[in-house]
This record gives structure tokens, sequence and C-alpha cells, in this order.
């Protein structure tokens, strides 16, 4: 899960997450919300350098190509072809729901609706 994410000019976008199962490694391909990339550099809340997190660590990953929000749950997928397809497809969903909300309605239909 995503604690804070921001963007660094140097790092680019870099996320905070709490490992909750499993094990991250450095080069796992990940989808995080609408955002996918593969794990290129991980370090400890010291700026000390990781190769791996297990559950209950909390890391800072960098190698995403977004910045996600807070509280976004990452996963672990088997190659960036298939993240990039999940995150895809997540980001279609988000722009389809925005799309019927920013719906609007005639008054013929709230009648329709009404009756």
């Amino acid at each position: 899960m995503v604690g804070e994410a921001k963007l660094d000019k140097g790092r680019g976008p870099v996320a905070t997450v709490l490992i909750q199962e499993g094990t991250l490694n450095r080069g796992d391909a990940v989808v995080v919300g609408e955002y996918y990339g593969k794990v290129r550099a991980m370090s400890d809340e010291n700026a000390n350098q990781m190769k791996s997190a297990g559950p209950s660590y909390a890391c800072e990953i960098i190698g995403l190509n977004g910045v996600p929000d807070a509280g976004d749950t990452l996963n672990m997928v088997k190659n960036t072809d298939a993240a990039r397809t999940v995150a895809e497809h997540r980001e279609n969903q988000r722009k389809a729901k925005a799309m019927d909300a920013n719906k609007s309605m005639s008054l013929d239909d709230l009648m329709a609706r009404m009756d």
C-alpha cells in the first residue's frame, strides 16, 4: 500500500510503500493504481539501498511511470507487459466512471426515470 508519493526532480516518481505480504525485489514489475513500472531502486527510511523487502517493511521505490495516489495498492505482476495492460485497464475504468458522472441529463430523461 502506498503511504505517500511525490515527483522528485532527480529521481522521477517516488512512492513510499508498505509491504503487506510477500517479498518485493529490485527488478520486479509492479502495478500501483493506474501506474506501472519496474522497481529500479529501493531504499529504506535512512536512504540505504535495499535488494528486497518483506512483509511489514516500508521502503521507497523508484521506477514507476507516474505518481500514484496515497492509499493505492501495490501489486506485483509477471512482467512489464502485464503491468501495462492492468494499468491501462484501470485507467480506462476511471475515465469511464468520470464520463458517466459528467453526463448531463435532460428533463425528458429525468421524467422518464421518474415514471
